[in-house]
C-alpha cells in the first residue's frame, strides 16, 4: 500500500505539472498538452485498476456485485476530472485507451521473455512470464461519459454527476456482463486475449471458465442503485478535482 500511494503521489503530481502548463499554453500548445494530461489521467486509472486487482481484474469477477461497486467507486472519479480538466475533445476516451493500450501491452510482450517459477508452490509449469489478464473495457463508458459531458458540462455540476453517473455504471455493466462472457470461455484462450495464462501458484481447475461468486455477492438491482450512487459520488469528486485542475496556473 505504501508503495502504491508513492507512485501514485509521483503521478498526481506529473498531472499537475501537466495541466498548469496546458493553462497557461496558448492556443495551438494547448491540444499537446491536453494530450498528455488525458495519458497522465490514463496512468491513473491503470493504477487504481492494478489496486483493485482482487475486484475487478479478473474477468471471473464480472457477474458479482462486487465489481460494479468498485468500479463505480474508483473510475469516474479519474475520466470526469481529465474530462473536465483537459483541452482534448474526447478525454476521457483517450484516458480509458491509454489505461486499455498499456495493459495490452503487457498481455501481449511480456509472455515472449522466458521465465521459470523460483517460489513454492508451483501448480503451473511456466516457461515464460505471465502476463495481467485482459482489461476491462473502459473505452464504451468513457466515450458515453465524454458525449454527456459535451452536452451537459455547463451549469449544474449535481444534475451532472446524476447523468455521468448513471450512464456510466450502465454502459460499463452492460459491457462487461457480456464482453466476459467470453472471456471466460476457452474460445479466449488465445494470444490476442490471453486468458489461458495464470500465475504458477493458482491451481489449473474448472473455476477459470465460471464466473465467481454469483452466489455469494449476487448482482440485484438494489446493489446495482447503491453502485450507481457511488458513480454519481465519485463523479462529484471528479468535477470537483477536474476544475481545481483548470485553474492551475504554477
Amino acid at each position: 500500500m505504501i508503495l502504491a500511494l508513492g507512485f501514485t503521489g509521483i503521478e498526481l503530481g506529473a498531472v499537475l505539472m501537466v495541466a498548469a502548463m496546458q493553462n497557461r499554453a496558448g492556443s495551438e500548445a494547448r491540444r499537446g498538452y491536453g494530450l498528455l494530461l488525458a495519458y497522465g489521467f490514463g496512468i491513473l486509472v491503470l493504477n487504481v485498476a492494478i489496486m483493485g486487482f482482487e475486484q475487478i481484474a479478473f474477468p471471473q469477477d464480472a457477474h458479482n456485485a462486487l465489481y460494479y461497486l468498485v468500479c463505480g467507486a474508483i473510475f469516474p472519479i479519474l475520466l470526469v476530472a481529465g474530462a473536465r480538466a483537459s483541452s482534448l475533445r474526447w478525454p476521457a476516451t483517450t484516458a480509458a485507451a491509454v489505461y486499455i493500450g498499456v495493459t495490452l501491452i503487457m498481455l501481449w510482450v511480456l509472455p515472449l521473455f522466458p521465465a521459470i517459477p523460483k517460489l513454492a508452490p508451483v501448480y503451473r509449469p511456466l516457461t515464460h512470464m505471465a502476463p495481467p489478464p485482459f482489461p476491462l473495457l473502459l473505452v464504451a463508458p468513457a466515450v458515453v461519459v465524454d458525449l454527456v459531458m459535451r452536452r451537459f458540462g455547463t451549469g449544474r455540476d449535481w444534475r451532472l454527476s446524476a447523468l455521468v453517473g448513471v450512464a456510466f455504471l450502465a454502459v460499463l455493466f452492460v459491457t462487461q456482463w457480456f464482453a466476459t462472457m467470453y472471456l471466460i470461455s476457452p474460445a479466449s484462450e488465445n494470444f490476442l486475449f490471453g486468458a489461458h495464462r495464470w500465475n504458477y501458484n493458482s491451481l489449473p481447475g474448472d473455476f477459470e471458465h465460471r464466473f465467481w461468486n454469483i452466489r455469494d455477492n449476487p448482482v440485484t438491482p438494489l446493489k446495482l442503485a447503491f453502485a450507481a450512487g457511488l458513480a454519481m459520488v465519485s463523479t462529484r469528486v471528479g468535477l470537483w478535482c477536474g476544475n481545481g485542475l483548470a485553474r492551475v496556473q504554477r
